[in-house]
Formats: structure tokens, C-alpha cells, sequence
């Protein structure tokens, strides 16, 4: 009777193991994207921003009013790039199995103990994946919010 209760759980932390390294594969392909759509975003925030203030000597308003807009522009082309740039740095990415979960599972008695192990190890890294990925775009957010600022008021004194 307990050999097939341990079969059954085997078996349970089998499709639990299964489930996770789907989660984690998944992550990983959103953070491989979201690399590509950072530097996207970079670039393109460089090149607009070099067309807008191609022609700095003119572009400056006279007025008070001008002034404190173009001022508030270039804080927001300013902020809208430290940001992208903050996240193009190396990020340490989390891997499964490390050296730490390969000692356990070499110590484990039985194959449900090294299966929790890393049942257990793939949950830790799937969290910490995650937990990555929401800063990731709450950052390229909150860049792309001060992007659109900037452009459209930098835009609206080069044009009018």
C-alpha cells in the first residue's frame, strides 16, 4: 500500500516538474523579447530625438511659456532614456539546478525527495523570473510614458 501511494506522488511531482519547466521556458522567451523590444525602444528614442533637436538654434522658444515647455520636454527625453538605458544593463537572469540543488539531490534517499527538490527549485526560479519581467515592464512603462511626453510637446514647438 504505501509503494503505490509513493508511485502516485511520484507520478503528481512528475506533471508538477513538467508544469513548472513549461512556466519557466515561457519566461525565458518573454525576457529574450523584452531584450529585443528594449533595444527597439532605444533606438528609436535616439533617432526621433536627434531629428527634434536637429535644429536646437531655432527650435528654442522666446517667450517664458516656450521655455518651461521645451524645459519640460527635454526633462521628459531625458528621463525617457536614463530609463531605457537603466534596463539594457547586464540583468542576472536565474537558472534552475544549480550547484546547491545538485549537492541535495545527491544526497537524497529516495526518487520522490530529488524530484521535490527540484520541483521546489523550479518554483523559486519561476518566481524570481517573474519578479524580473514585472520590474522589467513597469520601468519600460513608466520610459515609454515620458517618451510620448516629450516627443509630442518637443514636436509641437519644432512644428508650430
Amino acid at each position: 500500500m504505501e509503494l503505490k501511494r509513493i508511485e502516485v506522488d511520484v507520478a503528481k511531482i512528475d506533471t508538477k516538474i513538467s508544469i513548472e519547466e513549461k512556466n519557466y521556458d515561457a519566461l525565458d522567451k518573454h525576457f529574450l523579447e523584452t531584450k529585443n523590444r528594449r533595444l527597439l525602444l532605444v533606438s528609436a528614442e535616439i533617432a526621433i530625438f536627434m531629428y527634434l533637436f536637429s535644429d536646437l538654434q531655432n527650435m528654442v522658444p522666446g517667450e517664458l511659456y516656450g521655455i518651461i515647455f521645451f524645459a519640460i520636454g527635454v526633462i521628459s527625453a531625458v528621463a525617457s532614456l536614463v530609463l531605457s538605458f537603466y534596463h539594457l544593463r547586464p540583468i542576472s537572469w536565474p537558472h534552475p539546478i544549480g550547484p546547491v540543488e545538485t549537492a541535495k539531490i545527491d544526497a537524497a534517499r529516495s526518487e520522490l525527495e530529488w524530484k521535490t527538490v527540484i520541483y521546489e527549485d523550479l518554483l523559486g526560479c519561476n518566481a524570481k523570473c517573474a519578479k524580473i519581467l514585472n520590474s522589467i515592464a513597469k520601468t519600460l512603462k513608466l520610459s515609454l510614458i515620458f517618451f510620448v511626453i516629450s516627443v509630442t510637446i518637443l514636436s509641437i514647438i519644432k512644428f508650430f
